[in-house]
């Protein structure tokens, strides 16, 4: 599975990791997964790893990806932390 989402009630967060080949619809089905958590659980707020992604988004889609978040009705409390891959500077952009 592309993403796994756990919760850390004692820390109070979820723990969010996206890993090896995603598709472009692997984040938003993602994002969607972990606001279904986060009402079931009352947390609102995510570390999200995705240094182990090959392929999905750009780092533009990840701005896309907040307008989903915001429209989808999340608590004022809603806070995310994003690890993306480090940029290889030999690619182009």
């Amino acid at each position: 599975m592309p993403s796994s989402h756990t919760p850390h009630r004692e820390a109070s967060y979820i723990d969010t990791h996206l890993e090896g080949v995603i598709d472009p619809d692997t984040p938003r089905s993602s994002v969607l997964a972990a606001t279904e958590i986060a009402r079931e659980t009352g947390i609102w707020r995510f570390l999200a790893d995705a240094t182990a992604r090959e392929g999905g988004h750009s780092v533009v889609g990840w701005y896309f990806l907040a307008d989903l978040i915001g429209s989808s009705g999340v608590d004022p409390s809603f806070r995310e932390a994003v690890v993306l891959p480090q940029l290889d500077a030999t690619r182009a952009v």
